[in-house]
């Protein structure tokens, strides 16, 4: 039995990060129509040259960057705060509609402060952009935009076959315990948004999958 649990554990690890790369194509419709025309504010940090920032122009982005490092973790922990009191209330079967929908609308509170803040940070963000740097920041958005697509393609890709060649080691009685232990880190760098590390991951993986069946 041990040796069927390891596999199936790390198959369901495996398709739960396959889920996760699903999310990261399948985002809100609204934000993207919105996010296409805000600029990420880590962009004026990574490009700050290609933009051609000012002294002034950085030292406002600056400003505005530093205030949403400040409020956002203490806005996003009382959201998940309110999110999980929400679940609890929901799981209760006696518990009142009305109740349910009071702690709803506290969660959509926090939810919309929490996208002012943002939405309003990037907005005066933006504003200390010259025309010209603004049409040079939407240019590096699209080509940013463009190669996380392909990532994301490409990571996808390798995670299938991952899963493919995990599945025929368990069926043939040599569960990948390796592997299963070492996708568990890319499931945290897909969390955290780290293409590059989740990348060097599952080309890792691939290797000991390699290994593997080159040692048979």
């Amino acid at each position: 039995m041990r040796r069927l649990i390891l596999p199936l554990a790390g198959t369901l690890l495996l398709n739960l990060t396959m889920t996760q790369l699903g999310a990261e194509e399948r985002r809100d419709p609204g934000e993207d129509r919105l996010g296409r025309h805000l600029i990420p504010p880590e962009l004026y940090a990574e490009k700050a040259d290609e933009l051609g920032l000012s002294e002034a122009q950085s030292n406002a982005i600056e400003e505005e960057i530093s205030e949403l490092k400040t409020r956002v973790p203490d806005l996003e922990a009382e959201l998940r705060s309110r999110m999980e009191t929400l679940e609890k209330l929901i799981a209760d079967s006696d518990v009142s509609d009305t109740v349910v929908l009071e702690q709803l609308d506290r969660v959509l509170d926090q939810e919309r402060e929490i996208k002012r803040l943002h939405i309003g940070a990037v907005v005066r963000m933006r504003s200390q952009l010259t025309s010209s740097q603004l049409a040079t920041a939407k240019q590096l958005m699209a080509d940013h935009k463009q190669s996380r697509h392909d990532t994301e393609q490409r990571l996808r890709a390798k995670v299938q076959r991952v899963q493919q060649l995990a599945r025929q080691q368990a069926v043939a009685g040599r569960p990948p315990r390796k592997v299963a232990k070492l996708m568990e880190t890319f499931q945290a760098a897909i969390q955290n948004k780290d293409p590059i590390a989740a990348e060097i991951i599952v080309d890792k993986a691939l290797q000991l999958l390699a290994e593997d069946e080159s040692e048979e």
